[in-house]
């Protein structure tokens, strides 16, 4: 299998401060390069196949058709049932502009899972390395 190098950093745009001065020169804005949400959900370990197909089947697909969408990731324990899915957007638009589908997708884990989801929380992804 090919290996492939993706790393997005925070940059720092600088103020107009002398950079001589002993303190350097002040970091007063951050260019975000991309937004996260993440869910947990807790499920039966045996319901967690069930999951990764809804997500690989149903899910993802449809977040490909919403602007700026930049990936997901969906980690699971397969001994107790937690997974975390983590989806990635160029901005926070395109995690607003996902919200009734990432409700969607929580409402219908809970029907065919049986997944409780904690509320989702919305990040700034400030280093993203993938190898």
């Amino acid at each position: 299998m090919d290996t492939v190098h993706t790393v997005f950093v925070v940059r720092i745009e600088q103020t107009g401060a002398d950079p001589r001065s002993p303190i350097g020169p002040r970091a007063h804005e951050r260019k975000v390069e991309m937004n996260a949400r993440s869910v947990v959900f807790e499920m039966s370990p045996d319901k967690v196949d069930d999951a990764v197909s809804q997500f690989e089947d149903g899910v993802i697909p449809r977040f490909r058709e919403i602007s700026g969408y930049k990936g997901f990731t969906l980690l699971v324990n397969r001994e107790n049932g937690k997974t975390l899915g983590i989806s990635f957007w160029e901005s926070e638009d395109g995690v607003n502009a996902s919200g009734d589908l990432g409700a969607e997708a929580r409402q219908a884990l809970a029907e065919t899972a049986g997944a409780s989801a904690q509320s989702p929380q919305v990040w700034e992804v400030a280093v993203h390395d993938q190898k």
